[in-house]
């Protein structure tokens, strides 16, 4: 598959947030002790592990998210920056198309609306890529057929 594309996630936290960062964590983890498969809280310290660039940690978190509630788009999308982060592309991308997937439908009519086919696949835009819009190389991996 070559080198892997750059993806579209903010990995490392303004130093401002270290902080706030701290303290959240330690109510999350308050609140996970009182109900620990609190799919939003499960989120909230694993979005806090990956922004401290504790990945594998961040990893079980959203997968355990996910186990409770596997619809939520957010979910699938911070699993899959921790999983570039730690050099796993392949499970990146099929949680990438799994939180986009409902989104789909939206992305194909904007891309329309772009002056070309719905019916292109990714490697077909290349030589319109630039101008009309900047085509990421992760929606590449997602749409390849």
């Amino acid at each position: 598959m070559g080198s892997c594309p750059k993806l579209p996630c903010k990995l490392t936290p303004e130093p401002h947030f270290t902080a706030l960062l701290a303290d959240a964590e330690v109510i999350c983890k308050q609140m996970l002790s009182r109900a620990p498969s609190h799919a939003t809280c499960l989120n909230l310290l694993g979005v806090v592990y990956q922004a401290s660039a504790r990945h594998r940690l961040a990893i079980k978190l959203f997968a355990k998210a996910i186990a409770v509630d596997d619809l939520d788009a957010g979910f699938h999308y911070n699993i899959a920056c921790s999983y570039q982060a730690t050099g796993q592309p392949i499970a990146a991308a099929e949680h990438f198309k799994t939180a986009i997937t409902p989104l789909k439908p939206i992305i194909l009519k904007l891309l329309g609306a772009c002056t070309f086919s719905q019916s292109r696949r990714p490697e077909d835009l290349s030589s319109i890529e630039g101008r009309v819009f900047a085509w990421p190389a992760w929606l590449q991996i997602v749409y390849q057929t």
